[in-house]
């Protein structure tokens, strides 16, 4: 026997039905605006979140696949800023132990290759401008 799901417009959560009992028993109970979702829609919807797509209510309720929202100016920047702040902080935990080396004299030609390249990558992350919706980072250092 196939399972049976349930779509929720108002949480996007789509519910078995063999589990109904846990959801009935729980601090949210269930969604009052459940629709039925046969197995094949359900394949079909989840191949789609898959490929990139979301699942929405359409006019009635029932779950449809749509493309992904275009993310807003502010979520670009913020996730370029993130993107930003995590590739400066890897390279300096990269750059510390290298430039430690030439501190004290003791560091090998290839350690001081080293530093340099990493150093010229964390200035080329830092030049970038975050406001940029497409960015080309900087090649990380072999």
């Amino acid at each position: 026997m196939s399972e049976i799901y349930l779509y929720s417009a108002k949480t996007g959560g789509i519910y078995p039905s063999s589990m109904m009992n846990i959801y009935e028993n729980s601090i949210n109970g269930v969604p009052d605006d459940l629709v039925v979702v046969e197995e094949e829609k359900y394949k079909e919807l989840m191949a789609g979140q898959q490929e990139g797509k979301r699942i929405t209510p359409d006019g009635e309720g029932y779950p449809i696949l749509s493309p992904q929202a275009k993310p807003t100016k502010e979520e670009t920047i913020a996730s370029n800023t993130r993107n930003k702040y995590e590739l400066i902080s890897s390279a300096t935990e990269l750059i510390n132990p290298l430039q430690d080396a030439v501190d004290l004299e003791v560091a090998t030609e290839e350690e001081k290759e080293s530093l340099k390249k990493w150093k010229l990558y964390r200035i080329a992350v830092n030049r970038i401008d975050i406001k940029q919706k497409e960015i080309n980072w900087p090649e990380i250092p072999a």
